[in-house]
């Protein structure tokens, strides 16, 4: 026995040294992808030494995409191409029949007042009816279907536009403009036609971003629905009984005033009014997750305690204990709490999911840990672990797992996760697989930042 413990104990150290030296631990069972992965980004990063980025706080394996920044950076990218004073990308609204600035590059001088006018110039024409306008100089005769454009742009000589094909039913032109002559070719209105193609490509992904949120959602309510109902029917329940009996007391307390018939009553009435509280309490915490989305001050304990409340039925069912260890001292951050809870319940619902699906001992265990931590920059940030006892998700799948579409199981939608990813970027945070191993479960990190 001792022969053994030494084995054990010499194994364990060697294993901790060479993870100190910069070695890699690869948990079984081991694909060959996995070691051929490894080897490459060694040979890409210049050896074991090398600091793996994803271990730092907030710095995403994938970096964020962010559809309007992408955008700004297109037009940035167009206007030091082209060499041109202002670059703009236009919206039409086509119910409203209103024109508006989505994004701008270029500091040329502007006349705000005069956006409205801009739906009887040619940027109408290029959003709506998709002409490609081109003018290397305009002139006398052009001055009638240019005057909006001009008062808009006082500085105009010369202009390109391009309808930008995007799957909305509003409509978009991208608008470069100068005020030197003869600076549009063919060849640079080639560019500009394949520049509107990315940022058509940009505002689809934007536009399918804020679909699959509210799609989620809406399947998330709809999960929740049926526990709710549940909870509710068993608080429901018993009030008539309750209130029989309590008239009833009534009526012999007309007849028989003493002081036990007074407590019987107050007792009563005291159950009836906490039944009433629960209701009130469970369909409150029920409509937050229907709220709009807004900046406020929240608890992060609560919308954790709210989360688990929310869920507690569906949890019974599968036969999943929940558990949450808040910190000793409380974090309180200015935040989205819609887009919070929303994170925290898609994490939870996926691990009971997970659980009751290949777990039938009945033995599922799910823990909530908070902390505040500092990122690379020493801001606080808080952190939330979610911890089951799942089957694990294999290490190849560790980002796979956030696509859309992915999921594991059966009857998966591959949306949760992929909705907790968006939504955890946009409050400026991540979420990623912490820890995982087969048989044996998993942890969810989510991190952001504490701002007040």
């Amino acid at each position: 026995m001792r022969r053994i413990g030494r084995a054990r104990m010499t194994s364990a150290t060697r294993s901790m040294s060479l993870q100190a030296l910069g070695g890699k631990l690869l948990y079984k069972p081991l694909l060959p992808e996995d070691l051929a992965a490894y080897l490459l980004y060694e040979q890409d990063q210049g050896g074991v030494h090398a600091k793996r980025d994803e271990d730092k706080l907030f710095v995403p394996r994938n970096p964020a995409h962010d559809p309007g920044k992408t955008i700004h950076a297109l037009l940035t990218a167009c206007k030091k191409r082209l060499g041109i004073e202002q670059v703009f990308l236009f919206s039409l609204d086509p119910s409203h029949r209103r024109i508006h600035i989505v994004e701008r590059a270029g500091e040329g001088m502007v006349n705000k007042n005069a956006i409205a006018q801009l739906i009887y110039s040619p940027v109408r024409d290029a959003a709506e009816d998709r002409e490609v306008i081109v003018l290397n100089e305009i002139g006398e005769k052009d001055h009638k279907r240019f005057q909006y454009l001009l008062e808009f742009l006082p500085s105009t000589v010369s202009c390109m536009g391009v309808p930008v094909p995007a799957q909305s039913t509003v409509k978009y032109a991208l608008f470069a403009t100068d005020r030197r002559s003869r600076q549009f070719s063919d060849e640079r209105q080639l560019y500009m036609e394949g520049l509107a193609l990315a940022v058509g490509a940009a505002l689809d992904q934007s536009t399918l971003r804020e679909r699959a949120v509210l799609m989620q959602r809406s399947a998330l309510i709809g999960n929740l629905a049926s526990g709710m109902i549940h909870e509710i029917n068993n608080l429901i329940a018993p009030l008539p009984y309750e209130s029989d009996r309590l008239r009833r007391n009534l009526e012999r307390l007309e007849q028989h005033a003493d002081d036990a018939s007074y407590a019987k009553v107050r007792n009563e009435i005291t159950s009836i009014e906490q039944d009433i509280r629960q209701i009130i309490s469970t369909v409150n915490t029920f409509g937050v997750i229907a709220k709009n989305p807004k900046m406020e001050v929240v608890r992060v304990d609560e919308i954790i305690k709210n989360t688990l409340l929310l869920v507690r039925e569906i949890s019974k069912r599968a036969r999943v204990t929940l558990t949450f260890n808040p910190p000793e001292n409380l974090v309180v951050v200015r935040n989205q709490a819609v887009f919070l809870e929303q994170i925290v319940l898609n994490v939870a619902l996926n691990a009971i999911q997970q659980i009751g699906e290949h777990r039938s001992d009945g033995d599922g265990r799910i823990q909530i840990d908070m902390e505040v931590v500092n990122d690379t920059q020493g801001n606080a940030a808080c952190r939330i672990l979610v911890i089951d006892n799942g089957p694990g998700i294999h290490a190849t799948l560790w980002e796979k797992v956030f696509e859309m579409g992915f999921s594991t199981r059966q009857d998966g939608s591959g949306i949760g996760l992929f909705v907790s990813r968006n939504l955890m970027e946009e409050i400026g945070g991540r979420i990623y697989v912490a820890n995982s191993h087969i048989l044996h479960g998993t942890v969810f990190a989510l991190e952001f930042p504490i701002q007040i």
